[in-house]
């Protein structure tokens, strides 16, 4: 498995933007299998990381913003494809609209994941601090997402633990975007070992609040 990872690894550093593109869209499209129906969460152990190490490779700030957009495109288009579904219950009066619903909700949604790709660029130093800001910038902008303009809270990344009651009682204490924010860094935890310095500090701080927050949630699920 971990020559598998290498050899991803490797792979992103040697493709060209658009290369690289399209493949975050790709790890945006399997994120989605963290989420209803499927619930498959530790899919992000794989989709975050290689997103983060395709970051790595951004040599404009031009394409550390696109990089996030087509991360989110993928994610938004795949997890959202439900919205058209409520459209066909009367097909002969709204199908002019399911085109906007199928890509233009998550067209417009992906700038929130774009811009916080940006900022990612511009504040981080090391493999550890990426990984914190990382998940700090990318919670506050699926907060902001579910607030401007009257918000679209929908597949906040915090519902992928929707079926492990355990960590879910989580949201009783810190709130969907508390849990948000705790999925974006539990799931970027394995970045650093695969980053340059292979820092298992992250992915150590994340176990023992996993432990600590699921063996809480278990005792009052019970």
């Amino acid at each position: 498995m971990i020559n598998i990872v290498s050899k991803i690894v490797r792979w992103c550093a040697a493709q060209s933007p658009w290369q690289q593109r399209g493949f975050v869209f790709l790890m945006g499209v399997l994120s989605v299998l963290a989420l209803a129906p499927f619930y498959i969460a530790p899919i992000l152990f794989m989709t975050v990381p290689l997103f983060l190490i395709c970051h790595d490779r951004c040599q404009t700030k031009r394409a550390s913003f696109w990089l996030g957009w087509w991360f989110g495109f993928g994610y938004f288009t795949f997890g959202l494809y439900w919205i058209a579904n409520a459209l066909l219950v009367d097909v002969a009066s709204f199908w002019w609209v399911i085109p906007f619903a199928v890509m233009g909700l998550p067209f417009g949604r992906s700038f929130f994941w774009a811009l916080a790709s940006l900022a990612l660029t511009k504040i981080t130093t090391t493999s550890v601090s990426k990984w914190l800001v990382f998940g700090v910038i990318f919670s506050m902008a699926e907060w902001l997402r579910g607030h401007i303009l009257t918000g679209f809270p929908w597949n906040l990344l915090g519902y992928a633990f929707v079926d492990y009651p355990a960590l879910l009682q989580g949201a009783s204490i810190i709130g969907i975007y508390g849990l948000t924010l705790y999925t974006f860094l539990l799931a970027a935890s394995p970045y650093p070992l695969l980053a340059d310095k292979k820092s298992k500090k992250p992915f150590l701080i994340m176990f023992v609040i996993t432990v600590v927050l699921g063996g809480w949630g278990t005792v009052s699920y019970t």
